[in-house]
């Protein structure tokens, strides 16, 4: 796939409110079983082909982003259902794995406790990172630069983002899906 062809899916978050902190929360079904995805969550070899180079050592995970080490606090690890951990200022990640017939399972990802002027950022990275899961779970290579082309991959879904975000501002529901 050549890098300025590539841009966010149409699989969007959507974005909550938990007491004072505000998150963005994604659900994909994966043609893949629990087992295989598991491994892209948890091991760093893989990890490193969707999300970043890691290391997990002693409880903790460190995570060697564009824009810095994320990670800390692994507070919650069930082989082939759940991983919870801490990610930046007090924010946490949770990959959660359901069963979905033979070869199939849905993913379940939040991350919760995000500062609100960062919940755009939020989204359209994370975005990013679950389309970019599903391609190496696929067998298919990531888009080379996306940090050079983030304008461009991200266009479509950001409108998207900013729109939800508006009417998430305005509203006292807990969750606001994204425009179709």
């Amino acid at each position: 796939m050549a890098e300025n062809n590539f841009t966010l899916s149409h699989r969007d978050g959507t974005f909550f409110r938990k007491g004072d902190t505000c998150g963005v929360r994604f659900e994909r079904i994966l043609d893949h079983p629990v087992p295989a995805v598991w491994e892209a969550l948890t091991d760093p070899d893989r990890m490193a082909q969707w999300l970043a180079p890691a290391t997990i050592t002693d409880g903790t995970i460190s995570l060697r982003l564009t824009g810095g080490t994320m990670g800390g606090k692994i507070l919650q690890w069930e082989e082939n259902h759940l991983l919870e951990y801490e990610w930046h200022n007090g924010s946490v990640v949770r990959y959660e794995l359901l069963g979905e017939g033979a070869g199939r399972c849905r993913l379940v990802f939040t991350h919760s406790a995000v500062i609100e002027s960062q919940l755009m950022g939020a989204a359209t990275g994370w975005h990013y990172h679950m389309d970019v899961l599903e391609m190496i779970l696929a067998g298919q290579a990531p888009p080379p630069d996306a940090p050079k082309n983030w304008e461009n991959i991200s266009r479509d879904a950001s409108g998207r983002y900013k729109l939800a975000l508006q009417k998430f501002d305005g509203s006292r529901h807990s969750t606001i899906a994204m425009p179709r």
